[in-house]
Formats: C-alpha cells, sequence, structure tokens
C-alpha cells in the first residue's frame, strides 16, 4: 500500500459493537475513583503551593536582590539552551535531515545540539582540561557560531501569529493550557538550589567532584561515579554559568522538547489535533514533571530516545537512509551515555519494526547504525575499564571481575532498583496496578490516565505502521521494564511512547464525541493529578518563599523538608578552611555544595573510616592513611549518619576496632565546628592526649543501639535507653558518655546502686553534665554515702568555676 495514500478514520464500529464501549467506560470511573479516592487529604495544598505566609515579609530592597538572581538563572539558561539549539541546527543540515514538522525540526536541533555539547564536554574531561580559564574561553566560543546564527535569524524572520501557539480546537484548548500550567510550574522549582537525594549524591555532586579536580577522573568511595554521565554533562553547562538551579532549568527544557517532539510526530501521523493532544498530555505526565523539577535524568533520557526511535523507523523504512541511520546511531549512543535503561527502549524499537528491522541493508548503513553508538556509549566504557577493571561496573561483576561493591551493599542496590518483590504469577499479574496505584511520589507518580485509557486502544485498528510501531515499541518496553525494575520513573519514555500512541489513535475516528471526551478526560486527570504534585512540592521544595523573595537561597537549603540539612556547615567551610582543604565526608553521602575537594561514599560503598578501622593496627595508621589520601579535615554529619547508617550497617565493628576509632578521634583529631550535631575535624599531630570534654565519639550513634537510644530517648523508654547504653558499652566501654547516660536511666528506673557505680565509671573516664553529677549526688545520698555526695558537689562547684 502506497505511503501517501490517505487512510479511512479508524472507528470503533468496524470492528466491536458499541455496547462493548460500556465496559472500558466503567474501568475508566473504577480507576479514577480508586486513585483519587484520598483526593480531599491533598486539596488544601493545591493553594499551599503559592503561600507565602509562612516566610516573614521582607522589604523591597531585600526581595529585589532574591528576583535578580532568579532572572540571571533564566537569562543563564536561556543562552545555553540557544547555545545547544543552534550547534544542534547546524548538525542537522550537515547530516542533511529532511524534517517537515516545525516541531520535529526544533526537537531535533536541542538533542543533536545536546550531543555535540555532551561530546565536547567528553573530550576535554577526559583530558584534564576542566580549569575555570579554559572552560569560560570554551563556553565563550561555542556561543560565537550560535549568536552569529541567531542574529541571522532574527534578520530573516518570517511574521508570525500568536493563534500558532495554542490549539484552535476547544477540546484540547484545556489540557494545552494545564500542559503549559505544569511546565511554568516545573521552570518554577528550578528557580530554586537542588535538594533532591540523589543529585547531592551523584548527578551533580560527582562532576562538581571532578570539576574540582580539573577533569574526569577516578572517584573509587563512590560507586555512583562508574555509571555513564551523558545527561549530567549537559547540566555540567549550568553548574559552570550560574548553579544548580540553571542545571535543573535545562532539564526543564530537555522535558519541554521531548513533549514537542511527541506533538510533532503526532501531527505528522494524524493532524493538529493529535498534536497539541499528544503535547499536553506529555507536559502533563506527573511524573515526568517531577523528575524534571531535579536534575534527575530520565526526562533528558525520554527525549534522546523518542529521537532515537524516530530516526530508527526513518532509517530502516525510508530503504536504508544513510542519513538517518547516522542520526540513528548518534542518538542511541547519547541514550546509552544517559542511562544503560536505554538500551530496553532500543531494543524494543528494533524488535518493534518486525522484519523491516532485518532487511538487507549496506555495510555502511548497519556501520552508522550499530558502531556509531560507540562514539558516546564507548568512552564510558573504556573509563571505567581503565579504573575500574570492569566496563559496566557496578554491574556483571562475577563475570568481570576488577572492583567490587561490598556484597551486602551489592545486593542492597539491587533490592532497591527493583523495589518491589513479585513472587508468583498473580502478582505478576497485579504488579502494574499496584504501581500506578502507590502513594504518589518522585517514583511512581504516573496518575491514572494511561491505565484508564488503555482499554480503548483495543477497540481501535492500528491501520497505519507508525501507530503499530508505537504500540509495539511501548509495550515491549513496559514488559522489558518491570522484568528489571518495579519503579515506573524508569519507564518515563515507555510513557511517553504510549501517550504519543494514544493522542493519535484516540483522537482520530468517526466519532468524534469520543474525542473530545478522551481530550476532556486527559485534562481531568491533569487537573486532580495537580493537588498530589501541589502536595508533594509543598513538603519537599516549598517554592514561594524564594519566589516570592522572602527567602534567600541559602536559607532555603536548610530549610523545612530538607533532608539532614547541611548547608550551614559547608558554607562555613567555605569562608573558613583554605582553597587546599581535602574533606573526607563521614556519615553522608552527599558531597554538593562542598566548594573543596572531597571524597564521599555512598551508602553502598565501604565506609572510608570503617573500612581503615578495620585494616589499620591503630590510630596512627588510620591518620597516616588519611593523609596519604589527602586528607586534611573530617566532616562529620551526625544527623544523617544516624538516618542511614544503622539501616545500611555501615559500622558493625568490633569491639576491638571501636578502640582504635575512639583513639584516632581522641588522640589524632582536633574539633574546630560544632553545631547540630554536626561536626568539622582537623587532623592535627599536635593533639597527643586525649581530652576529657571532647564529645561522645559521633559514630557511636550510627549503629542500632547508638540508633535506638536516641529513639527511646525521644519516647522516654528507659528501660530501652538502659538496653541501647549497655549494647554501646559493649563496643566501647571507655566511653564515658555512654557510662552517663546508662546512669541516668537508672536512675529513671529506680536501680540506685547500679545507677551510682554507672557514675562512678563514668566520672573516671571523663567530664559529666552538671546535672548529672547533681543526679549523682542524690542518687549517692539516698544510699547513705553524705560524704561521696559533699565531694560530688563540690567538684560541679569546681568545674563551673
Amino acid at each position: 500500500m502506497p505511503e501517501n495514500l490517505k487512510l479511512p478514520p479508524v472507528s470503533f464500529k468496524n470492528h466491536w459493537p458499541f455496547w462493548l464501549m460500556f465496559f472500558p467506560v466503567v474501568w475508566v470511573f473504577f480507576v479514577f475513583i480508586h486513585y483519587f479516592a484520598h483526593l480531599g487529604q491533598a486539596l488544601p495544598m493545591g493553594m499551599e503551593v503559592f503561600d507565602t505566609h509562612r516566610w516573614p515579609s521582607a522589604e523591597f530592597s531585600d526581595r529585589l536582590p532574591i528576583w535578580g538572581q532568579s532572572f540571571q538563572i533564566l537569562v543563564s539558561a536561556l543562552f545555553l539552551v540557544g547555545l545547544t539549539w543552534g550547534w544542534g541546527r547546524r548538525l542537522t543540515q550537515w547530516i542533511g535531515l529532511e524534517l517537515s514538522d516545525s516541531w520535529v525540526r526544533a526537537a531535533w536541533a536541542f538533542g543533536l545540539g545536546l550531543f555535540f555539547l555532551d561530546s565536547f564536554w567528553l573530550g576535554t574531561g577526559l583530558l584534564g582540561l576542566w580549569s575555570k580559564p579554559f572552560t569560560i574561553a570554551a563556553l565563550a566560543g561555542l556561543a560565537v557560531l550560535p549568536l552569529w546564527d541567531g542574529i541571522s535569524a532574527f534578520r530573516e524572520r518570517q511574521p508570525v501569529s500568536f493563534r500558532e501557539f495554542y490549539p484552535k480546537d476547544k477540546s484540547v484548548l484545556v489540557l494545552w493550557a494545564l500542559g503549559i500550567f505544569y511546565f511554568l510550574l516545573t521552570l518554577g522549582h528550578d528557580l530554586v538550589p537542588e535538594t533532591f537525594y540523589d543529585s547531592m549524591v551523584y548527578h551533580l555532586a560527582i562532576p562538581q567532584y571532578w570539576v574540582l579536580h580539573h577533569g574526569i577522573v577516578d572517584c573509587p568511595s563512590n560507586f555512583f561515579s562508574n555509571y555513564p554521565y551523558g545527561a549530567e554533562l549537559y547540566f555540567l553547562n549550568g553548574l559552570w554559568i550560574q548553579g544548580t538551579e540553571t542545571a535543573k532549568c535545562l532539564h526543564t527544557a530537555a522535558f519541554f522538547f521531548c513533549a514537542l517532539l511527541a506533538g510533532g510526530w503526532a501531527r505528522e501521523a494524524g493532524g493538529a489535533k493529535a498534536g497539541w493532544m499528544t503535547f499536553g498530555m506529555v507536559l502533563t505526565l506527573p511524573l515526568f514533571a517531577l523528575n524534571t523539577s531535579t536534575t534527575q535524568v530520565e526526562g533528558l533520557l525520554a527525549l534522546v530516545l523518542l529521537l532515537f526511535l524516530y530516526a530508527l523507523e526513518k532509517a530502516l523504512r525510508n530503504e536504508g537512509d544513510l542519513r538517518w541511520a547516522l542520526a540513528a546511531g548518534l542518538l542511541g549512543g547519547l541514550a546509552l551515555s544517559v542511562k544503560y535503561t536505554a538500551a530496553l527502549g532500543m531494543a524494543s524499537g528494533f524488535l518493534a519494526l518486525g522484519r523491516a528491522a532485518w532487511r538487507k541493508r549496506s555495510l555502511k548503513f548497519w556501520g552508522f547504525l550499530v558502531l556509531l553508538p560507540l562514539l558516546s556509549w564507548g568512552p564510558w566504557l573504556l573509563k571505567n575499564m581503565t579504573f575500574t577493571g570492569n566496563p559496566i561496573f557496578p554491574y556483571a561483576l562475577r563475570w568481570f571481575g576488577g572492583r567490587q561493591l561490598p556484597d551486602a551493599g551489592y545486593a542492597r542496590l539491587l533490592t532497591e532498583q527493583r523495589a518491589y518483590e513479585v513472587t508468583d504469577w498473580l502478582s505478576w499479574l497485579t504488579l502494574p496496578w499496584r504501581l500506578v496505584m502507590s502513594n504518589p511520589d518522585s517514583y511512581n507518580f504516573a496518575g491514572p490516565l494511561a491505565l484508564a485509557l488503555l482499554p480503548f486502544l483495543f477497540f481501535y485498528c492500528f491501520q497505519t505502521r507508525t501507530s503499530r510501531y508505537w504500540a509495539w515499541t511501548a509495550g515491549l518496553f513496559f514488559v522489558g521494564g518491570l522484568l528489571i525494575t518495579h519503579i515506573l520513573r524508569f519507564m518515563v519514555p515507555a510513557f511517553v511512547v504510549l501517550y504519543l500512541l494514544m493522542g493519535v489513535v484516540l483522537t482520530d475516528g468517526e466519532r468524534p464525541r469520543w474525542a473530545k471526551g478522551f481530550a476532556a478526560l486527559a485534562a481531568v486527570s491533569a487537573f486532580l493529578c495537580y493537588f498530589y504534585f501541589a502536595a508533594i512540592s509543598s513538603f519537599y521544595y516549598a517554592c514561594a518563599g524564594v519566589w516570592s523573595g522572602r527567602e534567600n537561597r541559602v536559607d532555603y537549603l536548610s530549610d523545612r523538608g530538607k533532608i539532614t540539612p547541611y548547608a550551614g556547615m559547608a558554607e562555613w567551610i567555605s569562608q573558613n578552611l583554605p582553597a587546599d582543604t581535602k574533606l573526607l565526608i563521614v556519615g553522608d553521602a552527599r558531597g554538593l555544595y562542598y566548594d573543596r575537594p572531597f571524597i564521599t561514599n555512598s551508602v553502598f560503598d565501604t565506609q572510608t573510616l570503617a573500612g581503615l578501622a578495620q585494616t589499620e593496627k591503630d590510630a596512627d595508621g588510620i591518620d597516616q592513611r588519611l593523609k596519604e589520601m589527602g586528607v586534611t579535615h573530617l566532616v562529620i554529619n551526625a544527623q544523617e549518619g544516624i538516618r542511614v547508617g544503622a539501616d545500611y550497617h555501615h559500622y558493625d565493628l568490633t569491639p576491638e576496632e571501636w578502640s582504635r576509632l575512639d583513639q584516632f578521634f581522641q588522640t589524632k583529631l582536633k574539633v574546630i565546628y560544632d553545631r547540630n550535631f554536626q561536626y568539622v575535624d582537623e587532623l592535627n599531630d599536635a593533639v597527643q592526649s586525649a581530652s576529657a570534654d571532647r564529645p561522645p565519639l559521633p559514630l557511636l550513634f550510627f549503629t542500632q543501639p547508638g540508633t535506638d537510644f536516641i529513639r527511646d530517648t525521644q519516647r522516654q523508654n528507659w528501660a530501652g535507653v538502659e538496653s541501647d547504653a549497655g549494647q554501646v558499652l559493649a563496643l566501647d566501654p571507655q566511653s564515658s558518655f555512654w557510662w552517663e547516660q546508662e546512669a541516668r536511666a537508672q536512675v529513671q528506673l529506680g536501680e540506685r546502686p547500679e545507677a551510682e557505680k554507672s557514675f562512678e565509671k563514668a566520672g573516671h573516664l571523663g567530664i559529666l553534665e552538671p546535672d548529672s553529677y547533681r543526679l549523682w549526688a542524690q542518687t549517692a545520698r539516698s544510699l547513705g554515702l553524705k560524704a561521696k555526695s559533699n565531694a560530688i558537689l563540690k567538684k560541679v562547684g569546681e568545674l563551673h568555676t
């Protein structure tokens, strides 16, 4: 059948009796009612996103600098998007891609520009050229040609009507408006500093680590550094120009261009209404919007993978077009360098094309399609092979050998990436329902729309090869994805392809009222999902203070909803420690916002101090090893260590190993910062003996009994406190603090003789709190030890003096 032959519109009645539509309609109501059953709890959050009352009022002069920073962020992001688009436009022309749709043309220019910039920074990073003068000169040089092209395009511009920017069909106008609202809301989230945990551990922290070392170097203490960083290299442009906020804006730009590409492809296949429908559905996919509010990578991956699928179909169906094979090869490699899960989408696309994928082609064609991906992906594999002995570290450890993760850490990593345990066929059948219907969060908040509309697709006949291609690609992608992981965030590209299929198929047909109904349903879903989105935003991000100018960005990093914030400590380090300082971060996997070279350990890696306590003979050995690593200071975030240490068993050490650590802390470190259970310790040879008034070893709180002690103390569970303190003392019996805590718990339990002995032991080992001395004196007096009681009170007075 000729490709240009116009097919009759698809319809329900061509295949199924109309009365059967009753069942999918009931299904829609069932899904929506179940999904939004608890919406009432989230409704008040709809306006709280914009509520500024929790921040004190500020003068206009105080707000102006904050608004000025926001303007700078947007201008910086616009500059980088223009830079990306300009180079991509030149590459599009050089390859000779023929793109009739303006939306698709714009997306391809952005995607190829992204490939160009990534390749440039990857090459210069591996060569160790990332000095500050070089990056400034490089960015300035890279801007010349796009700027010239921009000036030329402005001079040759054609009149543009505003009506081209919104749909003429009123049935999709509301969905389009909601899509623009979601986009602007996402962009608003980009105006605040990055606080997403994974970004602070590796998405932005590892690029910052590389910048501090002037290039892409090994980071053996954090296994996340061995993932491919194709998306993060693009975000790095934002870090250089301004900071984390501009980096986030670049991800939102990719979000917009992905929606534009999906809409443009839908317009090519199904007309204007299909294009606007698809554009709105993709922009209102909650999981997509949440993802691109941070510097996670799935939003950018969705764009790159969709570009690859577009090029792949053109290459394999247009008689082996070498231009499209070249484009598919370049974008396929970029997709793999963004995330390994791109291989699922690429394989799904090949399999979906069926026989067209296996026709005889020239050797040059297959060379472009198969070997070109190594241009982007290959350097990451070689880097890993050089640093770890395993090209895909940390996976396939038994196959390749080389660097290893701890067995417990590796097992925990695979468990967390899988998320749900599926044990039988029934749990497999119900898995999609359980994932979609799980509590909305940044992992599975896909909304109900895809699940609700899925049955309607079976009433249509996919009469075009493109629609069948989308259907098979999305289906295979979801099946393959669920076999590997049960986190919907990793399948954002599959949702985009599914929405592309729905946008074209469900707006076509002989029943326009049904098409209007589908558009209305998509709008209703987007509107109701906003309230869940707002609840997540209000709790974790709370941007209104920065938007209104009432809260500056430094204070924002320590605001409520932030996980064990450390911005104050990072700022103190920046202001008080010399530039040649090297930090070992203890208890916390996050390195973002430290502007000194740092060493971090992910929660899955062996913790540096724990490893040294196990391998070195004494405090001198630990001290010497740290100095060989170049470490000058320890940065201890005990708040975070308490949150994760026991759960991941980071410090399951023997009493002998704890003794070495305790001696190291007592004799080799000098505390120079101590606030809110966060410390900066300096490696100091001048410290020769243990200090009686030194704070307790904070790492003991990272153990299970140490964590339980805090919980039981807050609950005033004194029997639990006594037990917890006793278990910690079994690990470190020379700690005066823990003897003191055991004694205080024993007093609360009425165990006075035991308490007096514990106080005696604590007083012999160190200095107690003044209240503890008074409690000790009262305990001694109650036991008839008046002389001892008086002596204790006298000592309190001497210490106070």
